[in-house]
């Protein structure tokens, strides 16, 4: 990797090692990095983010851990606002709801996942917001369903829920007003929500077939339609514009998504990675 001179290094380490002195390369070539104070475990809480106004009534700004590529949304309209799939501490998205002057009005995990721990629940009752999922979420705790195409108003605009099941049986996306922009779970960047987990093979192939109807439901959508995912296959770099990818590119570049079902339904299967090793403890 080649550095200009005037860039900062941080350096981290891996647990129970000090991260300050220099090694390897960075001592032979004079470098001088500041230390990541708490180390790995900070890391995985770094985050940043980025505003993007697409109209002048809507300010989305898009939360990124940088570290674990799980991103989240504040959407501000007038002076309320929704959080999406937050997975960072609840005064961080409040804060940034007092920078805009906006009350959050709603909070909402578009599913029930293991991916991390959800701080939506937390942030709602920090809040005073509703807490919104789909209809028939299995949950020990109360919330506020959500219909297929309910509309959820906040200051002078509204998102719309869109039922996409397939990766877990219930699961929305959602769509502004103006219907150019989807916030979706699980990207079709680079590959499709896999079906399996927390299902025997039967119900894996059952939500394999839900899975290539939402998929053809999202590809009728107009092909200048924003995807803005809230998990990417990769780290997210400090300062990168706003992540996301048009339904038109997506389906231009991902091989899967133009299958017929059953051709899908065989690939799919086929590419199905090991179920990873924490993941049953961490859905339970």
């Amino acid at each position: 990797m080649t550095c200009p001179r005037t860039a900062r290094l941080l350096r981290s380490a891996g647990p129970g090692k000090p991260a300050f002195r220099p090694e390897g390369n960075s001592s032979k070539k004079d470098w001088n990095p500041t230390p990541w104070m708490g180390g790995m475990k900070a890391w995985n809480f770094a985050r940043d983010s980025v505003e993007w106004t697409p109209h002048e009534d809507l300010t989305i700004i898009q939360v990124r851990r940088v570290a674990k590529g799980c991103l989240s949304y504040i959407i501000g309209s007038g002076d309320e606002a929704v959080v999406i799939d937050a997975s960072l501490d609840p005064e961080i998205y409040m804060d940034l709801a007092q920078d805009n002057r906006w009350t959050i009005r709603h909070v909402m995990d578009t599913h029930l996942h293991a991916n991390y721990v959800s701080r939506s629940r937390e942030l709602a009752e920090a809040a005073g917001a509703d807490y919104l999922l789909y209809r028939g979420a299995k949950t020990e705790f109360p919330f506020t369903p959500l219909e297929d195409q309910e509309e959820i108003t906040f200051g002078n605009t509204m998102v719309k829920a869109l039922h996409t099941p397939g990766h877990t049986p219930r699961k929305p996306k959602l769509f502004d007003r103006r219907g150019s922009r989807v916030y979706r779970r699980h990207p079709v960047y680079r590959w499709v929500g896999r079906p399996d987990l927390k299902a025997d093979r039967q119900q894996a192939m059952r939500k394999a077939e839900q899975l290539y109807d939402s998929l053809q439901k999202l590809l009728s959508l107009d092909d200048g339609m924003r995807v803005l995912p809230a998990n990417i296959a990769r780290s997210v770099r400090i300062g990168e514009p706003v992540i996301f990818a048009t339904i038109g590119e997506l389906s231009g570049s991902l091989d899967l998504l133009g299958l017929s079902k059953e051709q899908f339904l065989q690939e799919i299967v086929s590419r199905i990675p090991p179920t990873p090793a924490n993941y049953r403890r961490s859905a339970a």
